[in-house]
């Protein structure tokens, strides 16, 4: 019997773990390994780099807009973004305002 609600307890913290990690990964954080050379010298092929997904605000998952925006990007940040069904990691150049030759 006492062995049965010990595992219980650990089945809990494995569920709880779990559902914590999800979380983290969908709206919190990720981790990307960098694939090409397109960035470099900042970021090396086969560097690895941990997303902050809460640096210009909240998102709702799916459709990619901003519950709560509190920044936009800025020039010279490094933003990721999908492009053709593929993570795209480059470096912010221009802004809205901002024309490129």
């Amino acid at each position: 019997m006492a062995s049965r609600i010990k595992n219980a307890g650990v089945a809990r913290w494995i569920l709880a773990g779990i559902v914590l990690g999800t979380f983290l990964k969908l709206f919190a954080f990720d981790i990307l390994t960098i694939s090409g050379t397109s960035m470099e010298p900042a970021l090396h092929e086969g560097a690895v780099v941990v997303v902050n997904k809460f640096a210009y605000g909240l998102v709702r998952p799916g459709n990619r807009t901003f519950f709560v925006q509190w920044k936009t990007p800025a020039h010279d940040d490094i933003v990721i973004y999908l492009h053709d069904d593929k993570i795209v990691i480059k470096r912010c150049i221009a802004l809205g305002v901002d024309r490129l030759e």
